[in-house]
């Protein structure tokens, strides 16, 4: 699916999954991780506003991001 996407470390992803929860947001895929213990783990969550959907990632390191 064509989307928008931001990528954070992961203590302001969990902080951004906490408002986005706190706030009443309809998530298309819940806050999750992906790949646990792998090269690449990643936290993910998407959700959509105005009709845009939006994925968040998070990694413990950004230099995790293209780890595979």
């Amino acid at each position: 699916m064509p989307h928008f996407g931001l990528v954070l470390e992961l203590p302001a992803w969990q902080a951004m999954a906490e408002r986005l929860r706190a706030a009443g947001t309809e998530f298309i895929l819940p806050p999750q991780v992906r790949y646990a213990g792998e090269p690449g783990e990643q936290w993910t969550m998407f959700f959509s506003t105005l009709g845009n959907p939006i994925e968040v990632k998070g990694f413990t390191s950004l230099a995790g991001l293209y780890a595979r």
